[in-house]
């Protein structure tokens, strides 16, 4: 079993949170920040999931010492929905999804949408072998893959 900890600022309105400490002192003098982050662990399925997120959302040549990893998914967000330009998303697709070698990839279906676009994967994952269907989206706005 593959095990990730880390910690995640998901979900938290402010990192460093200034307190008033009006009850020692009595002058309303700001005290320190506090930092405030959420402790989570990733286990088998979420962890291959997470890092086929992450391959997907770094750009290719940009990671030191591993110039192919990452995609050029990014270069078809405004691109005209032909055939050649959606078979070209696909082969990029199935291109970072096969540097994973936990990852067993059945078939992958690609949809337009007015922000961006929809991305669904038939796939398992080994040892497991269950099938799964994740669908992703490129967003238009932030140019980031995430879980539709």
């Amino acid at each position: 079993m593959a095990t990730y900890y880390g910690f995640s600022t998901q979900g938290l309105e402010d990192i460093r949170r200034v307190s008033l400490d009006n009850k020692s002192s009595g002058s309303g003098q700001i005290g320190q920040p506090t930092p405030r982050t959420t402790k989570y662990m990733l286990t088998d399925q979420a962890l291959v999931i997470q890092d086929l997120l992450n391959a997907f959302n770094i750009d290719q040549g940009s990671k030191p010492g591993n110039p192919g990893y990452g995609s050029m998914i990014r270069r078809f967000l405004f691109e005209p929905n032909t055939l050649l330009d959606l078979s070209a998303l696909e082969r990029e697709i199935r291109r970072v999804v096969s540097q994973d070698p936990r990852i067993i990839l059945n078939d992958v279906y690609i949809n337009s949408q007015e922000n961006g676009v929809l991305f669904q994967l038939e796939m398992a994952i080994q040892p497991f072998n269950e099938p799964i269907d994740l669908a992703m989206n490129l967003s238009q706005q932030t140019g980031q893959v995430s879980l539709a």
